[in-house]
């Protein structure tokens, strides 16, 4: 009789961790599917291109700086306002290393608008993009 209760015991005991087993198997699948995504996301984040942009403290100059960790080729600038204050000449496209920035200058008058709109294009190693921003100078 003994016997038999310590057979069932040790079948449950058993059961048990063959279950265990099973569980921690399937989330360690979902750990390693999630854990491989995530380091190939880094990865693709590391060939990007990221273009910001902001007026220079003295509102002189518009900087235009790549934050990413891929040069940003043919990097071109338009401007949708004709009587923008922004001087573009003839510079673009051009392209911006990895921490490189450039400026623009700009000059300001009574007339000018609060905000200014524009849209830039580059290219990086996943294709062509594009960013609408509105850029607003310091007071």
């Amino acid at each position: 009789m003994v016997a038999t209760i310590i057979s069932i015991i040790s079948l449950i005991i058993a059961l048990i961790v063959g279950i265990l087993q099973i569980i921690y198997s399937r989330n360690q699948d979902k750990l390693n599917t999630l854990t491989k995504e995530r380091i190939e996301k880094e990865n693709s984040d590391d060939q990007k291109a990221n273009i910001i942009v902001s007026f220079s403290n003295d509102n002189k100059a518009v900087i235009l700086k790549n934050v990413g960790n891929y040069s940003a080729e043919n990097v071109n600038i338009k401007i949708p306002d004709n009587h923008s204050h922004i001087r573009t000449n003839s510079i673009f496209p051009i392209s911006i290393e990895p921490n490189q920035s450039i400026s623009l200058l700009c000059s300001r008058t009574l007339t000018s608008k609060p905000k200014q709109a524009l849209i830039i294009s580059w290219t990086d190693f996943y294709g062509e993009k594009t960013k609408n921003i509105e850029i607003t100078p310091s007071k």
